[in-house]
């Protein structure tokens, strides 16, 4: 699996750390991470690329879960408030509660930003998820520590424009 590694400059108003983006899945999808993600299967058999901030205990993660139907058959069918609703009830079934939550589409892409607080750690996860055809992209931050909370949001925030579906 080939990574290709582009620098990007984070805003000086939250920090001097680098932050890169990464094509995966054979290039149709990018990602930012501050550094090289490790890819994992999950015990359902997808795959997932992780990593790790140690020192401010934020994790990032990126998956790709395929969908029965095509994005446009859903969105045809059952209207964008079906997609949302789905959407939220993936982040419930994780047992987190979810705090904020904005979406949109049109006939080729759905898009939606969120912020959910983990029931038991109050733990906070940010993310984005992206649909299209027949895949669900979803990149997560994940702040364990509550002084860095704020600091995993504003890289949601800053960067979410560098998650995007390339093909």
């Amino acid at each position: 699996m080939k990574f290709i590694l582009l620098s990007v400059f984070f805003l000086t108003i939250l920090s001097a750390d680098d932050y890169y983006i990464y094509k995966l899945y054979n290039n149709k999808y990018e990602a930012i991470f501050p550094k090289q993600p490790q890819s994992n299967i999950s015990p359902r058999g997808l795959k997932f690329y992780t990593t790790t901030d140690t020192k401010r205990q934020i994790t990032y993660l990126a998956m790709k879960l395929y969908l029965p139907m095509s994005y446009k058959q859903v969105l045809k069918k059952f209207g964008k408030n079906h997609i949302d609703k789905s959407v939220k009830n993936s982040i419930r079934s994780m047992k987190f509660n979810i705090l904020e939550f904005t979406s949109t589409s049109n006939i080729n892409q759905y898009k939606a930003i969120y912020k959910a607080e983990e029931i038991k750690s109050g733990a906070m996860m940010y993310g984005v998820v992206i649909q299209d055809k027949k895949n669900d992209y979803r990149w997560n931050i994940y702040a364990k520590d509550i002084n860095y909370r704020t600091y995993a949001e504003d890289i949601r925030d800053g960067y979410k424009s560098y998650f995007k579906i390339l093909n």
